[in-house]
């Protein structure tokens, strides 16, 4: 397993991940400075360690796959 395999996963999805290969995460819960905390979906935004450590953020609008996400050269 990457640790780009845990990026944009629900917590819990990334954290069951993880203990299948022996690993118990800390977890840091991060959030925009003018949204309220939870309500979302949990997901996990960095991983650091191998997967010891995760940053989660709460998302309010699904995650689209890659091939539903078109940017159409616009950010």
């Amino acid at each position: 397993m990457t640790e780009e395999s845990l990026l944009g996963l629900p917590l819990a999805q990334a954290v069951c991940r993880l203990r299948q290969e022996g690993i118990e995460p800390e977890i840091e819960q991060s959030c925009a400075p003018r949204r309220p905390q939870g309500g979302g979906a949990v997901r996990v935004v960095r991983v650091l360690q191998g997967g010891h450590k995760l940053t989660v953020c709460d998302f309010y609008e699904p995650i689209k796959s890659a091939e539903e996400a078109s940017y159409g050269g616009e950010l």
